[in-house]
């Protein structure tokens, strides 16, 4: 499976190319769905402990991973990365 261009660039952007090749076939042994790929990315925030730790949160319970980024403590939904990373400015949580 091929990640989309906006996941791939957001992971060179937050770990370099080097590493960004190597997580993103973790992505993809995690999850067939970008929108979990976008969140795992977004949530992590360029953390690499946290990106692992969301890895395996997505493997149990995807849903976890995806209120973990789309949404805030009262469960307000902010983002929806159904939508590509390019569709908005964002800051990571």
């Amino acid at each position: 499976m091929k990640l989309p261009t906006d996941i791939l660039d957001r992971l060179t952007h937050d770990y370099g190319e080097e590493a960004a090749e190597k997580l993103s076939k973790k992505l993809c042994d995690v999850s067939s769905s970008d929108r979990v790929h976008r969140c795992i990315v977004f949530a992590a925030g360029g953390d690499r402990l946290r990106f692992e730790e969301l890895c395996e949160l997505a493997a149990l319970d995807y849903r976890d991973v995806i209120v973990a980024a789309e949404y805030n403590t009262a469960l307000v939904r902010l983002y929806d990365f159904n939508r590509t990373f390019d569709n908005a400015e964002l800051d990571p949580p």
